[in-house]
């Protein structure tokens, strides 16, 4: 009887430790859904040819920016950007879309938006843009033109507008009566 006894208190033991570690793993498992680790948002990536360095690029509904530095240039000016739909890319610049700052300064972080000028073709409807951006630039001593492409995605930020109400109250004095108007 002895002996059956040892080996319940094995087994037991057993089921304890190996209870204790599957719990903990379970609470690590719902501690990292919890925090966000397996549904990840859609990060941006922009990537462009050497010798240029996209930082940061941002998509909303009405444009693209992104910040972009050039190294050992003289100039650079941005040529083309090609945001991809499903229903049709926009060109930047073209009759839909405009480019704000085309050049590049060496060494300078510059920000350059392609703006979405026809309504029709904003990216209200996506959640995830995709884009080529083209960058001509001289290097050196040398004129002679280059060009290099890159690739840019991410998640589109719809901006958030408010509207405040304002309140206008005039008041009129005459004679005889005082009257109060609050539009």
């Amino acid at each position: 009887m002895l002996t059956n006894n040892k080996k319940a208190q094995a087994a037991m033991e057993f089921l304890m430790t190996y209870g204790w570690a599957i719990l903990v793993i379970l609470v690590t498992l719902v501690l990292l859904f919890y925090l966000g680790v397996f549904s990840p948002e859609s990060s941006s990536n922009c990537q462009i040819e050497q010798p240029f360095i996209c930082h940061d690029i941002k998509f909303t509904d009405d444009s693209v920016s992104f910040v972009v530095t050039g190294s050992n240039i003289n100039s650079g000016a941005v040529t083309g950007i090609k945001i991809k739909k499903s229903d049709g890319d926009i060109l930047c610049p073209s009759t839909d879309a405009t480019i704000d700052i085309t050049a590049i300064a060496a060494d300078t972080p510059t920000i350059v938006k392609c703006t979405i000028t026809n309504p029709s073709l904003k990216l209200t409807d996506i959640k995830n843009a995709k884009a080529e951006i083209s960058i001509s630039f001289t290097k050196g001593e040398s004129t002679i033109q280059r060009e290099v492409t890159g690739t840019a995605s991410g998640k589109v930020e719809i901006p958030v507008t408010t509207t405040s109400s304002s309140t206008t109250t005039s008041t009129t004095t005459t004679s005889s009566t005082t009257t109060t108007t609050t539009t």
